[in-house]
């Protein structure tokens, strides 16, 4: 069963309530992040997995991943231009802050010892500035059925039901209420550095851009609300690499809230919002008119929209057919996880809470009906 608690609603804006949106609570040690990782496990099958829920702030590996993971590499460089990846992620990314020794990881060995799980180990994660569940597999049985699983997802056409179901407070507003957006991420060279772009409806031509490489993906959203200026999505899918799923929202015209290095892209011409290339965006500062309001709302000067923590949560993740009953019966497991608490507070602050609530609710509602599902965690707020 799921558990929904009830969302606290402000009556008014305070400078508490703001504080707390602008400020999240990121672990700064490995007491610290121990203590909220077995706070925070939303299931334990002896012998099977762990489901913890990742903090914001904290990366997964903390490095570059041999052989790209659990997946193969789908970079495509022949003339090794971009070798050093990793470098070039962390230099992309402009909200890096911790260093990367405190990582879930790193964790791992407290938690097997814990949980008494010998050997317990990390097999996929989450972005470092996205929170939400990750299950830890207990054995090599259940490592295997997390990659079967992934991969299942990557090449499903269930495109409203990805692996993973998140929820973003963006800037501005999508052009239609709710939609799919395909398309491939690549490098562009900008002067002295290359950045990501988002090629949208299409899919990349293997070594069509030799020493350049690119990853394909889908992603399902919907408009849940909107209110000054800033919306409220509910995103499917089942990629992240390469800022896939910021890149497509920001081709959507509605960047993520707190994310600068993709709302920079996003300018008002003529009252109208439109994409800049990133040759010019580099030199710009966030403009479009829901920022406007959202500073009224809050209070904030200019400033501090550069200093906002990402509000972006996966609330759950779903391995469709995981393993199998003893019926014989298809099994999927869904991991679920708490919504932090400084996307609680932004959400109050933008009064965007009565639907996400909602929506978590219906969610919690159809995964109930599912006969399927037989293990899962809790939704809760």
């Amino acid at each position: 069963m799921h558990a929904t608690p009830i969302l606290r609603l402000a009556a008014e804006l305070s400078e508490s309530l703001v504080q707390s949106a602008l400020r999240p609570r990121i672990p700064a040690n490995m007491k610290q992040l121990i203590s909220e990782l077995i706070g925070g496990v939303q299931l334990h099958k002896p012998g099977r997995f762990v489901i913890v829920e990742k903090p914001y702030g904290i990366s997964c590996f903390g490095y570059k991943q041999q052989g790209g993971g659990v997946f193969p590499s789908s970079r495509y460089d022949e003339k090794g231009v971009f070798g050093d990846e990793e470098n070039e992620e962390h230099r992309l990314d402009e909200m890096s802050t911790l260093p990367n020794s405190l990582t879930l990881a790193s964790a791992v060995p407290f938690l097997a010892e814990y949980f008494r799980e010998p050997t317990l180990t990390l097999c996929v994660g989450l972005k470092r500035y996205v929170s939400g569940p990750v299950v830890l597999p207990s054995n090599q049985v259940e490592y295997k059925n997390i990659v079967r699983s992934l991969r299942l997802s990557v090449s499903s056409q269930d495109r409203e039901n990805g692996l993973h179901r998140a929820l973003a407070i963006c800037v501005g507003q999508p052009p239609q209420s709710d939609g799919l957006i395909s398309g491939y991420v690549t490098l562009k060279d900008i002067r002295d550095h290359a950045e990501y772009i988002f090629v949208e409806g299409k899919i990349p031509k293997r070594r069509a851009r030799t020493g350049k490489f690119a990853v394909y993906g889908e992603m399902y959203y919907r408009v849940l609300d909107y209110k000054y200026g800033c919306s409220l999505l509910d995103l499917s899918f089942s990629k992240f690499a390469r800022h896939l799923p910021r890149l497509m929202l920001t081709n959507l015209l509605c960047p993520i809230l707190g994310d600068p290095l993709y709302m920079k892209r996003v300018a008002v011409v003529d009252s109208q919002p439109v994409l800049l290339p990133p040759e010019r965006a580099h030199r710009s500062h966030p403009n479009f008119s829901g920022l406007s309001l959202l500073k009224e709302r809050l209070m904030i000067r200019n400033a501090s929209l550069y200093r906002m923590p990402l509000y972006f949560h996966v609330y759950k993740s779903v391995f469709r057919n995981f393993g199998r009953s003893n019926t014989g019966s298809r099994v999927d497991l869904v991991s679920t996880a708490a919504i932090p608490d400084h996307v609680l507070a932004m959400l109050e602050c933008l009064k965007l809470s009565k639907a996400a609530k909602h929506h978590i609710m219906q969610s919690d509602v159809v995964f109930d009906d599912e006969e399927a599902v037989r293990f899962s965690g809790e939704t809760k707020f």
